[in-house]
């Protein structure tokens, strides 16, 4: 290896760098990228929507639209909503006829489910007119169910008369009595909550779900993920705080049968997080994550079944050491699939219910955000250290991806980028540590160059074969460095005990992890 003049990670200035502006993926290319969100495929397999984000270069809102894509590759991709306004989230019908989705006209209006046809034309329309916005959308039945941050007391017209006064307020300083107050760089208003409704697909009332129970959702940063549907539409999975009101929620599973007026916690034996109910698609099982720790966000991640017949649940794989993330059911109800943080790379695994051992299904590049259609097409996100975001048919049985779209090829189709590889050298105690070193365009093994070391935060977690549009180590790459990006002692992917291996010194082992990887 050819000597490294190593540089301090915050003190770093571009260098001279051969390559034309244009050619580097500088910053500004970075924001020029359209950023694909996650795909979902129609219940027979052949199509996709796809939300794509750009951010205009005058600095205003971003702006998303969704895009249709042929698994087959029979038709362009094409887009399905106009440039005007911003639509995410979308869900198709169950018989794969309709596309529903959330709306924005502008950047003052209120997000609203719209549907629109998809096996002939027709205008999409619009659904609800929730005063609150509505958020994380389903489509399970003759339904479409969705979350809203609401006044829990009021009707939905008193709080359309409530809002426009409360927005247009002076007063900035807030008051509270309980936690939490915030959720990262948002607010959690005190006298609002996260609640679940559904209204007919054709239109009609809005149904309060959550509201008669009396229990509302987990009070920040609630998504589609944190409750579902039975097949038939007749009963609710949901994560709501089963604790005593403390500093930490206890994050539970609570299952009603819609109507009834009441819930049950199912998982009131573990005060660890219980998180990310689905129904299997037979309506005979709830599978959910589970951990068992509480107050330690690394504890290990597993799959748990729970039967809705008996009430029984059991943990599935116990003694695997990974965490189970990214589940989707497989159609037959035998097992999951998921997007799994494995030795610093993130790649799909099958989990089957049947005993056998999780097995890897991709091996390089990071996968993720799986949808999976009611005949086993398996549609996923794609992405590496030195290309965004892509949309991909995984082949199961063989291991092979193919991808569907073009999104960002004519921008990058002018960008040089550089090389990277993974290496693995010896860390604190002389275990072997795992590391991303990116090198830049036209990198020369006989020539010198400055080091620039990346160093992931958590501490617990992990840097895998990513694409990132802020710590994008191919960026620094491009200014004349060696970029190294080592998973130090802590990190996640890399069995528990790894993680473990910093607890409660989250300072020393790192450390001397990253003195070795300047070394090396």
């Amino acid at each position: 290896m050819k000597k490294i003049i190593p540089a301090l990670f915050l003190l770093v200035l571009p260098l001279s760098f051969a390559a034309e502006e244009s050619k580097r993926l500088s910053a500004e290319v970075l924001w020029q990228l359209q950023r694909v969100g996650k795909p979902m495929v129609s219940p027979d397999g052949d199509q996709v929507v796809v939300p794509v984000t750009t951010y205009p270069e005058d600095g205003e809102d971003a702006n998303s639209r969704l895009w249709l894509l042929s698994v087959d590759g029979d038709i362009a991709q094409q887009p399905l909503t106009a440039q005007q306004g911003s639509a995410s989230d979308p869900v198709f019908s169950p018989d794969g006829s309709r596309l529903a989705f959330i709306r924005k006209m502008d950047e003052e209006d209120i997000p609203q489910v719209y549907v629109m046809p998809m096996r002939g034309p027709g205008e999409a329309v619009k659904l609800t007119d929730v005063p609150t916005g509505v958020s994380a959308i389903k489509w399970a039945g003759e339904h479409i169910y969705f979350v809203s941050n609401v006044w829990p007391t009021i009707s939905f017209d008193e709080m359309k008369a409530k809002i426009e006064p409360h927005e247009e307020s002076k007063l900035s300083a807030q008051v509270w009595n309980a936690m939490p107050y915030s959720h990262w760089d948002s607010w959690v208003a005190e006298d609002r909550q996260n609640h679940l409704y559904r209204i007919p697909d054709t239109g009609g009332d809005v149904e309060a779900l959550t509201l008669p129970i009396g229990i509302q959702l987990m009070r920040a940063d609630v998504d589609a993920s944190d409750y579902d549907v039975s097949p038939d539409g007749a009963t609710l999975a949901f994560v709501a705080d089963g604790g005593d009101g403390g500093v930490y929620p206890d994050e539970d599973i609570f299952v009603s049968k819609i109507g009834s007026g009441k819930a049950k916690n199912v998982t009131e034996d573990n005060s660890a997080p219980d998180d990310l109910p689905k129904f299997s698609p037979d309506g005979r099982s709830l599978a959910f994550s589970r951990q068992r720790i509480a107050g330690f966000y690394a504890d290990q991640v597993k799959l748990m079944i729970h039967d809705l017949k008996s009430g029984k649940r059991r943990m599935v794989h116990e003694s695997w050491d990974r965490s189970a993330a990214g589940l989707a059911w497989a159609p037959d109800s035998k097992g999951l699939y998921g997007a799994i943080d494995d030795e610093g790379t993130r790649r799909v695994y099958y989990l089957p219910l049947n005993g056998d051992a999780p097995a890897a299904i991709t091996d390089e590049t990071d996968h993720g955000q799986l949808s999976i259609a009611k005949e086993g097409t398996i549609i996923a996100q794609n992405q590496s250290a030195v290309y965004p975001v892509r949309v991909v048919k995984i082949e199961k049985d063989r291991g092979t991806v193919r991808r569907l779209d073009t999104f960002n090829d004519e921008i990058l189709d002018e960008v040089s980028v550089g090389t990277y590889e993974s290496v693995t050298y010896a860390g604190a105690d002389g275990d072997p540590i795992q590391m991303w070193v990116h090198y830049p365009p036209g990198f020369d093994p006989d020539k010198e160059y400055p080091l620039f070391l990346l160093i992931h935060g958590g501490p617990h977690g992990a840097v895998t074969d990513t694409f990132h549009y802020r710590w994008n180590a191919q960026t620094f790459a491009s200014w004349g460095y060696v970029t190294a990006w080592p998973n130090f002692h802590g990190s996640t992917g890399f069995g528990q005990a790894f993680a473990d291996s910093i607890n409660p010194d989250w300072a020393s082992n790192p450390y001397a992890d990253v003195i070795a990887a300047a070394e090396w």
